[in-house]
């Protein structure tokens, strides 16, 4: 008797987690051109016609697993007052999507296709609604010094671990507290 291939089944929201995290990866260490829709399937473990199912293009995927990335939900959901402390600390875990989120745009900088999109999902899902949280005044330009400050933070951190010992470490995290709720309260 021949022996049946076993199929596993997933909840579709398992799948879509699994792609995301592979395409994620993929986008990350080799960049939107380089990545393969078949390639980043193998790794989710599952068929390359799911992801398509899910996502529809390559470009759509790399959309949805940069929004993944960027979630504003944990640093806008906290009192005002403590907005510097709080983005400090999401900064400075070690969260997959801090990293994932700087590695998908250091590798978007230099293919055109991936940096036009990238630019887009900033504006819409960092920019804006960051700036809508921040309020009057100078609500956008405020918007960018957070995101600037914050991928420069969370990139540099991934090529020189912080040392919690160093006093430089603790002036570095204290300053940047300290900068981020003065943008959060408008002051200059």
């Amino acid at each position: 008797m021949a022996r049946q291939a076993q199929r596993v089944t997933r909840a579709p929201e398992e799948s879509k987690a699994r792609i995301l995290d592979a395409a994620q990866i993929a986008f990350g260490t080799i960049g939107y051109a380089r990545s393969g829709v078949r390639e980043i399937a193998e790794s989710a473990g599952v068929a390359p016609s799911l992801v398509m199912h899910y996502f529809g293009s390559k470009e759509a995927l790399f959309e949805q697993a940069f929004i993944r990335s960027v979630q504003m939900t944990a640093a806008l959901s906290v009192a005002r007052e403590n907005f510097g402390l709080n983005s400090l600390e999401l900064l400075s875990e070690d969260q997959a999507d801090n990293v994932r989120a700087a590695a998908m745009l250091a590798q978007s900088i230099g293919d055109p296709a991936a940096r036009a999109v990238a630019g887009e999902l900033i504006e819409e899902a960092v920019l804006a609604p960051m700036a809508d949280w921040l309020g009057k005044p100078h609500a956008r330009g405020r918007a960018q010094l957070v995101a600037m400050l914050a991928l420069g933070f969370t990139s540099l951190r991934m090529l020189v671990p912080p040392d919690p010992q160093a006093k430089e470490d603790r002036y570095v995290a204290d300053w940047m507290a300290r900068t981020l709720q003065r943008l959060a309260d408008g002051e200059d």
